[in-house]
């Protein structure tokens, strides 16, 4: 055994005292760092299974849309948000499926769809998608009333100008025509930057316009 000289001796006896009172929490410690490093590679090994396994699968659907397999996008599009309900690549699955459903017939479908996308996405620019395609939806079943109220919150100030178009469609179909001019115009004005959507508006006023005074000459 190694002699030790007498301040030797005293430096092991305070770190063996040290030890005796501290060591079980630097063990702990250390146990903490060692399972917070493996659990930060699981986290980061599920998260590329996740992204691997959802993009896979939303590939896919892709085709299947493509192909107007509308049973395949269908079933895709369930699996997604079974599976993997946090993925991004889901909402964007049921935004396709939205639109097969509703090519199908199948309104009630696509507008659970959309819902669940305006309720579980976390992109804004997905969630304002959705509820425009809802109100499209909601309008061509004649549901006026429901399609106004699903564009009453618009989160990207960018999609006012769509949200407002969309208003002045629907104001057309209640027979509004005072409301919709307003929609259509204050769309227009939003619209500066986008001359093609611009020029669009401009079309939808001009035949406000000309079916104004047709409207006026057969009041009684």
């Amino acid at each position: 055994m190694a002699a030790f000289d007498l301040e030797e001796q005293e430096t092991l006896d305070e770190l063996k005292a040290w030890w005796r009172q501290y060591g079980l929490w630097v063990k702990i410690g250390l146990a903490a760092v060692v399972l917070l490093a493996a659990g930060v590679l699981a986290w980061k090994h599920w998260q590329k299974t996740q992204r691997d396994g959802a993009g896979a699968l939303y590939f896919e659907l892709e085709a299947a849309f493509d192909g107007r397999d509308t049973l395949k996008v269908r079933e895709l599009a369930d699996k997604l948000a079974s599976d993997y309900k946090r993925s991004p690549y889901t909402p964007r699955a049921q935004m396709l499926a939205a639109r097969r459903d509703a090519e199908a017939g199948k309104a009630d479908e696509a507008e659970k769809r959309l819902r669940g996308i305006i309720a579980d996405a976390e992109e804004p620019m997905l969630r304002d998608m959705a509820r425009l395609r809802l109100s499209a939806l909601l309008l061509d079943e004649r549901k006026h009333e429901d399609a106004l109220k699903s564009l009453d919150k618009v989160e990207l100030a960018q999609n006012g100008r769509l949200f407002d178009d969309r208003r002045g469609d629907i104001y057309i179909g209640l027979g509004k025509t005072a409301e919709a001019r307003k929609a259509f115009q204050t769309a227009h004005d939003a619209a500066s930057k986008d001359t093609a959507f611009q020029a669009w508006l401009q079309l939808k006023l001009d035949a406000l316009a000309e079916s104004a005074p047709a409207a006026a000459g057969n009041a009684p």
